[in-house]
């Protein structure tokens, strides 16, 4: 199984993730560790951020090998604690939100990060809800290719913390 198209599991997992930030903490009970991760893993696999000419298929070379890192647990750890450590510190500032503060040297955009340091982000991140959410996204990318509707994403996310079983389906 393929998403439909190259940016099909980016578009999905982008908008998936970016519709759970009412979702974090204080007000909710999802770290942003986890929505970062979801983020990221997106952006990564976002055509527009590659040279497709560098690629004999994207899909293939990228995307598919981007959804078997992150599609268990053990590979998602793995996967965010290589990925985390081959970056300098602003960019693990920038794309992670560890370290004081970081800030977009281009736009000037600046913030605070949430962590200190990569092992508290690591530690942050449930793992199981970002792999749930891994899968669910990929289905929706090789079917049909089209965004969740609105509020689906934060429905999972209550599912997930209510203990309720049928988390993503």
């Amino acid at each position: 199984m393929k998403p439909v198209s190259n940016n099909a599991f980016s578009d999905v997992l982008i908008n998936y993730a970016d519709s759970l930030w009412d979702t974090t903490l204080p007000n909710g009970l999802t770290e942003p560790a986890t929505i970062i991760s979801i983020l990221n893993i997106g952006y990564f696999v976002d055509p527009e951020r590659h040279n497709l000419d560098n690629f004999k298929n994207f899909l293939d070379d990228m995307v598919l090998k981007m959804y078997k890192n992150t599609s268990s647990v053990e590979q998602l750890q793995k996967y965010l604690k290589f990925k985390i450590a081959q970056l300098p510190e602003n960019g693990k500032a920038v794309w992670w939100k560890i370290g004081e503060g970081w800030e977009i040297q281009e736009t000037g955009q600046k913030g605070d990060c949430y962590y200190p340091d990569s092992e508290s982000f690591l530690k942050s991140v449930d793992y199981n809800f970002v792999v749930q959410t891994v899968k669910k996204c990929w289905e929706r990318a090789c079917s049909e290719g089209e965004l969740f509707p609105e509020g689906e994403a934060v429905k999972d996310y209550a599912k997930n913390f209510t203990g309720n079983s049928e988390f993503i389906g």
